[in-house]
């Protein structure tokens, strides 16, 4: 028994001593979450009200992250290829092929319809919702409107600080924890100074207009990562700026759709 006792005791250290190695926070659902904070921040009091009623009393916020764990449970498997939108390298969005089984701009557009539908259940409103809310956060990071011959970065192998990656983990995540070491809270805070004039200039146009916008930025930034050398602090300066803009964008574009649709 006391053998037993200590093999467990071995096994627990063992396995405390793994997850303590791991980073402690996740900024691929913290970009998510600055992109819900900025779009709550510009919804109506009627979309809010509408919004807070069909969610069960919970903001946009909440939900933000949830599709990234949803599309790996057996139910929503079928959303995987949703949250990107591959486009040969000198190809317009407008004119590329999208995903057999849906892409992040079908999707945005079939959940849209499915909240201004008068026919859909509320369990179906509650999970468009949901759904909307994630995919226009991806729809706003470049490497997800990538290159289909490297999986929008996933199979390009860098370094950043000294740690292997690959080009899409680090502007899903390492990138924006660099740049900022803010809450989501603060990040909202600090982007969302725009003035009525410049947001309506980045509301106007449609979704393929924005991918349009997301692919050039993912053009620039293949054209400006170079894969044999140790990104760190100059890379990050560079692209910061890049990174707020797209969580600006994308917060924006977002409450101007819910206003939209619930007005």
């Amino acid at each position: 028994m006391n053998r037993i006792h200590s093999v467990l005791k071995t096994f627990v250290v063992a396995l405390a001593t793994v997850t303590c190695s791991l980073p402690c926070y996740s900024w691929d659902k913290k970009g998510h979450d600055v992109t819900a904070a900025i779009a709550q921040r510009h919804l109506t009091k009627k979309t809010q009200k509408k919004i807070s009623a069909l969610l069960d009393g919970k903001t946009i916020i909440y939900w933000a992250p949830w599709m990234d764990d949803a599309s790996n449970m057996p139910e929503y498997k079928y959303s995987k290829t949703w949250h990107y939108f591959d486009i040969d390298e000198g190809k317009d969005v407008a004119t590329a092929p999208h995903q057999e089984k849906g892409d992040v701009i079908t999707a945005i557009t079939a959940q849209i319809e499915t909240l201004k539908s008068n026919s859909t259940s509320r369990e179906e409103k509650q999970l468009a919702i949901k759904f909307l809310v994630h995919l226009m956060g991806d729809l706003h990071q470049p490497m997800h409107l990538g290159y289909p011959k490297d999986l929008g970065g996933n199979t390009i192998k860098v370094k950043f600080f000294n740690k292997e990656m690959n080009l899409h983990s680090v502007w899903d995540g390492a990138l924006p924890a660099r740049s900022h070491d803010w809450t989501h809270t603060e990040w909202a805070e600090e982007l969302d100074i725009t003035d009525k004039a410049a947001i309506a200039t980045i509301v106007s146009g449609d979704l393929y207009d924005w991918a349009r916008q997301s692919h050039a930025y993912s053009e620039e930034i293949y054209k400006g990562t170079p894969t044999d050398v140790n990104l760190s602090f100059e890379y990050v300066r560079t692209w910061t700026p890049v990174i707020e803009r797209q969580f600006l964008n994308g917060g924006l574009r977002l409450a101007h759709i819910l206003n939209e649709i619930f007005k």
